[in-house]
């Protein structure tokens, strides 16, 4: 079993190397550190973690020792034969017990980041921790690309795409969406217009004998654009000097995780009910998608269930066998509450533990940022959620405040991300407005 002075030792030698490198922080001049004082806290962070990762693990070796000791001490009589370390899958044979794996060694070895990679992300480690003044030359040099001129710097791809990675698993539509990825300001997407409820892309097919004329089965389909403007998002967030100073905390983790939530969230209530004024274009907002007025006041067959069905089948058959409701959860539970013809309930619980309920034999999915059960307002929406695009663009930034939060002991960070989004099949949607007071 590791000893406990050992564990100690590294522990207290990974803290006076993090003093170290406060001190020479702190001591640097506002331009930055130089080479060779950079070089220095790079040297003393490296030896604080390794002394601090060794002092962690020590711990849970030996904690982990005891506990296997309480185990074997107590239950001695429950254990097969006399070898007490039969069922230990720790040991390797050799009477030594293995330690448990660094979260690092359970990764695979594909994917390895390349040397630019590296530095990118070692670098911006650097900045959301200490602020310019902990970066050297080199640092800088390789966020550069990414600086505006209001300050901060391009994040580097992996934090980009956990954060992106995040998202869908918090939000309705996002999940359900078609998503793409431009580097662009304004993106352009061709629509084809025409045709019926059922042929919606304009395209008929006609079937032709052995002879036929030149014009026989021609279709003469609509073409348009559709142009998704790409808008700025600013999410900021304040952490304390004391957390970021702690190695043991991934910053960068808890980072993406705050921002993960925010973004999420306002994503969400953006993709619904937004202006397209300055943001994107929300679903609820969007003026082409037909709608279905329904009373919705007393919970019936003809206030509820009538209208219900009439824009269900509204939506053409190819697009309902993807579609999913989407409703407040206080509108939910009324519908839950409804009844058809035969009195069985309208609303059906999922088949599966965890599963949405159904209406119709679609998904239920609940969003409070649908607009609430009032006269006059569209309370609920059913379609093809692919009928709305959304576009990332690649590029993210982050820029932390030092001077502002200084007072509270508090740093402040802004991301930057620029994305658009809009209706562009408003034919594969429907919503639904309560007429009743």
């Amino acid at each position: 079993m590791p000893d406990l002075a050992v564990e100690r030792r590294n522990h207290e030698e990974g803290l006076a190397a993090l003093k170290e490198a406060r001190q020479i922080l702190d001591a640097a001049p506002e331009e930055g550190l130089s080479t060779e004082d950079d070089q220095k806290v790079t040297d003393f962070m490296e030896e604080h973690e390794k002394k601090s990762a060794l002092a962690v693990k020590l711990g849970k070796e030996r904690e982990k020792g005891e506990r296997m000791d309480q185990i074997i001490n107590g239950a001695e009589e429950r254990r097969r034969g006399n070898d007490p370390d039969d069922d230990d899958d720790d040991d390797d044979g050799s009477g030594e017990r293995k330690p448990a794996p660094h979260a690092d060694d359970t990764k695979g070895r594909k994917g390895e980041k390349t040397d630019l990679e590296k530095s990118q992300r070692k670098a911006f480690e650097k900045y959301m921790r200490f602020g310019l003044r902990g970066m050297g030359p080199d640092d800088s040099r390789v966020l550069t690309e990414g600086t505006e001129a209001a300050g901060g710097f391009l994040v580097p791809e992996d934090f980009r795409a956990e954060l992106i990675r995040k998202i869908p698993g918090l939000t309705v539509i996002r999940q359900r969406a078609t998503v793409g990825q431009t580097s662009r300001d304004v993106v352009t997407v061709p629509k084809v217009t025409g045709g019926d409820d059922m042929f919606t892309s304009g395209v008929q097919v006609t079937w032709a004998g052995e002879t036929h004329t030149d014009d026989e089965g021609l279709t003469d389909p609509a073409f348009g654009q559709e142009r998704v403007p790409i808008n700025k998002m600013l999410a900021k967030t304040r952490i304390s000097k004391d957390l970021l100073m702690d190695s043991a905390v991934d910053v960068t983790a808890l980072v993406t995780l705050l921002y993960a939530e925010a973004v999420a969230m306002a994503e969400d209530q953006v993709f619904i009910s937004g202006s397209a004024v300055d943001r994107p274009e929300g679903i609820m907002t969007n003026a082409d998608i037909g709608n279905t007025d329904g009373v919705f006041v007393a919970l019936d067959v003809t206030d509820v269930t009538d209208p219900l069905i009439d824009g269900f089948y509204a939506v053409a058959q190819q697009y309902r066998g993807n579609g999913v409701w989407v409703m407040r959860s206080s509108v939910e539970a009324k519908i839950r509450k409804v009844k058809d013809t035969q009195e069985q309930y309208i609303w059906q619980p999922g088949l599966a533990a965890g599963a949405p309920g159904t209406i119709l034999g679609r998904p239920v999915m609940s969003s409070e940022f649908m607009p609430a059960d009032a006269q006059n307002n569209k309370i609920i929406l059913f379609g093809d959620i692919r009928g709305y695009w959304i576009f990332d663009r690649m590029d993210m930034e982050i820029q932390r405040l030092d001077e502002r939060y200084a007072e509270q002991g508090l740093v402040g960070y802004i991301l930057t991300r620029r994305l658009g989004a809009q209706v562009t099949q408003p034919y594969m949607f429907r919503t639904f407005t309560r007429t009743g007071a």
